[in-house]
């Protein structure tokens, strides 16, 4: 996420995610690209161990609600007319963080699983290496 680039903090104690945009160069594109993807690892290994406790508890819901957050945040930084990605960049962005709110209500309605989630956070990860 080039250009103004996002900074992503999460607060584990209140389950918040916040972000805001920092403008770039070469030393702020890096940190700001590790801390974009510590936030996706973050929540990724939340959601990947409350999935994997097979228990749709509390941990569980939390889990799905940072995850949400966090991309809730990131389709508000990609979305503000400040934000310098090429616009089919950003509108495939937003396509998936949409695709995700989706994918959660239906997590949490019970009518899907928490993999696809999964992968999405990985490949993100993935992708900020």
């Amino acid at each position: 996420m080039s250009g103004q680039l996002m900074q992503l903090q999460i607060d584990s104690g209140k389950r918040k995610v916040s972000s805001k945009l920092v403008g770039a160069n070469e030393s702020t594109e890096q940190v700001n690209r590790d801390s974009e993807r510590a936030a996706f690892d973050y929540v990724t290994r939340q959601l990947i161990e409350a999935d994997a406790s097979g228990n749709r508890d509390s941990a569980f819901f939390t889990a799905l609600h940072k995850n949400r957050d966090l991309w809730a945040a990131c389709h508000r930084e990609v979305s503000s007319e400040k934000n310098k990605l090429p616009e089919p960049l950003k509108e495939l962005f937003m396509s998936v963080a949409e695709w995700v709110e989706d994918h959660t209500v239906r997590v949490i309605c019970g009518q899907r699983d928490a993999s696809a989630l999964i992968t999405v956070n990985r490949n993100i990860v993935d992708g900020l290496a």
